[in-house]
């Protein structure tokens, strides 16, 4: 109840038999009896947890959705479209693509991290003081707090309901397979959103930031504009995988010439150094393989190292320091999280971003970045390095946050001041 009250803004009051609300601007007044309430969490305690968003429940079971931003997905998961129902006669099981039960909505609630603002739940788009006008408008506004509630977080599940108990693993089987079915007739990207905290997490950026209109300055520099493209595309895509692969783009378009001013500096030292000489056989066979190492040769293009050229772009661009404040004031514990974690999908090094060797740190952030890339970009099926879309996507979010910071920072530090 003091859940609800959070997110309502304001708390509970105990009365005879249950609760109530009293909401501002909203003339009903707002009630969740003791049985009701009762009855509810009896559900929740009942729940078979398949995963960290799937339950089942006897012959039902109930998913959350990922929404994706398209036309057509925001049109069948619009705020107060009727419940989208398919049934299949044969397998005796209906389908239906609509708001969360009351026992979902509070089994999501009770698993949402400790510690999270639940005003900020991504889903909640609409203010509250704008909802409630909304529903007093009403011929017969809803009493029912979780009613209300449920239409104001319009959290979207799949519901899946069978005419026999059936087992565990099979629900996700046919979960998947009516993901399949809408996007490839309704083209609509919907699938499970997997982890919970994936409905707090875009909160945190927006309470570092300046998150109001009124609290926006003009901007003061010049910004390269391709990186501004790949990172206005990393705020705006929903999958974590496509998220990282934009920023990712922002290093990348550094690569080559900051690898090439490099090599070129590498040279300049060799040939004009003291002891250098062309007419030396060894001196020239030195700078020779200086360049060999450097770059490779192949289909008669010329190929540079790509770990080697992210980590020479990340110490020209990055700040420690700035980054592990950056990170520990999004999550706090996050700096210490990428020293004692690997990536696992893609043995992703420990990154020690205290270390007292700037160089070290560096090597490893670029190899469990590029680690990270690689898995991401590359599929084949047996390799021991591939990412898995939605079930690795929790080891992900972290490492999301982690080259967000970093694009961040380099498209800030290659801006330039107004001529």
């Amino acid at each position: 109840m003091e859940m609800i009250g959070e997110i309502f803004r304001i708390p509970p009051r105990a009365v005879d038999g249950g609760y109530d609300f009293r909401l501002d601007r909203y003339e009903p007044l707002l009630n969740l009896s003791h049985e009701r309430l009762t009855e509810t969490l009896a559900h929740v305690q009942s729940y078979k947890k398949i995963d960290e968003t799937a339950v089942a429940l006897g012959k039902s079971f109930e998913v959350l959705l990922r929404r994706d931003s398209s036309i057509n997905t925001r049109h069948l998961l619009r705020p107060g479209r009727e419940a989208l129902t398919v049934s299949d006669d044969q397998q005796g099981i209906s389908y239906t693509v609509g708001l969360a039960s009351d026992a979902y909505l509070i089994f999501l609630l009770l698993n949402i991290p400790e510690g999270a603002n639940l005003r900020n739940l991504r889903i909640s788009a609409t203010p509250l003081s704008m909802f409630m006008d909304r529903l007093n408008r009403l011929e017969n506004p809803p009493t029912d707090a979780l009613e209300v509630l449920g239409r104001y977080l319009q959290i979207m599940t799949l519901r899946l309901e069978a005419n026999s108990a059936t087992p565990s693993d099979r629900w996700q089987r046919y979960a998947d397979a009516f993901f399949f079915q809408l996007g490839y007739n309704l083209d609509v990207a919907i699938t499970q959103e997997r982890y919970v905290e994936e409905l707090i997490r875009p909160s945190r950026i927006s309470r570092l930031r300046r998150s109001t209109i009124g609290d926006l300055d003009a901007p003061r520099r010049y910004y390269v504009p391709d990186l501004v493209y790949h990172y206005q595309l990393g705020v705006s895509v929903e999958s974590p995988m496509l998220e990282y692969i934009s920023y990712y783009h922002v290093a990348e378009h550094w690569f080559e010439s900051v690898f090439e001013e490099d090599l070129v500096a590498k040279l300049q030292a060799q040939i004009t150094g003291p002891n250098f000489s062309y007419k030396r056989t060894a001196d020239m066979r030195r700078v020779i393989r200086t360049v060999t190492k450097a770059v490779q040769l192949r289909k008669e293009e010329l190929v540079i190292s790509e770990e080697v050229a992210l980590k020479l772009t990340l110490e020209r661009y990055l700040d420690l320091g700035m980054l592990m404040s950056d990170l520990d004031e999004f999550e706090s514990g996050l700096v210490r999280y990428y020293a004692d974690n690997k990536v696992d999908f893609c043995e992703g090094d420990f990154v020690d971003l205290a270390g007292p060797d700037s160089s070290t740190v560096f090597s490893a952030l670029a190899r469990r970045i590029y680690k990270t890339r690689n898995a991401l970009v590359h599929s084949k099926d047996g390799s021991k390095a591939k990412f898995v879309p939605f079930s690795h996507d929790k080891q992900l979010i972290r490492e999301v946050t982690l080259i967000r910071f970093i694009a961040e920072q380099i498209i800030v530090s290659s801006s330039a001041l107004p001529s």
